[in-house]
C-alpha cells in the first residue's frame, strides 16, 4: 500500500502535471505519470500511475496501473494495480481494483470489484465445493 513516504517519492517522478489553473477537456493518454490539480473533463488512460491532488478534479473515467484520489473524482476507476483514496478524497462511481485503501474522513459512493489483477470484467467468483454423489451402496 501507499504510505507517505512512497506518496512523496511518486510527486518527484510526475511525468505530467495539470495545474491547478488548468482545465483540459477530452481523452488524455499518458504512458507515464500524471497528476491533476486542476479540472479534467474527460477520460484519463493508459496511465502508469495517475494522482488526483486535493485541488484536482476529475470528471470521467480513469484507467491506470496505480490510482491515488486526494481531490474528486466522478467516474469509473480501474486501477490494476492499487487504488487508495486519500482523507477528504472523493470517489462518485464504480472502482475495480487488486487492492484498495480508503482512509478516514474520505468519501465513497459506487461499487466495488476486486480481484488478482482489477482488469476483468468480473470479479473472481468465490469457488464452490463440489456435490457429493450418493453411493448406491453396491
Amino acid at each position: 500500500m501507499f504510505n507517505r513516504k512512497d506518496s512523496s517519492a511518486l510527486s518527484d517522478k510526475i511525468a505530467t502535471l495539470i495545474g491547478s489553473e488548468t482545465y483540459f477537456q477530452g481523452t488524455l493518454s499518458a504512458k507515464g505519470s500524471l497528476r491533476v490539480d486542476g479540472r479534467v473533463e474527460g477520460n484519463l488512460q493508459d496511465c502508469q500511475v495517475v494522482v488526483v491532488g486535493k485541488s484536482g478534479t476529475v470528471t470521467g473515467d480513469i484507467a491506470a496501473q496505480e490510482v491515488i484520489i486526494g481531490g474528486q473524482v466522478l467516474g469509473n476507476i480501474t486501477a490494476t494495480k492499487q487504488l487508495e483514496i486519500l482523507s477528504g478524497g472523493k470517489v462518485q462511481g464504480d472502482i475495480r481494483t487488486a487492492r484498495l485503501t480508503i482512509e478516514e474522513g474520505s468519501l465513497f459512493n459506487g461499487s466495488c470489484a476486486m480481484n488478482a489483477h482489477g482488469n476483468s470484467k468480473t470479479p473472481d467468483a468465490p469457488v464452490k465445493p463440489e456435490p457429493e454423489e450418493e453411493s448406491s451402496g453396491e
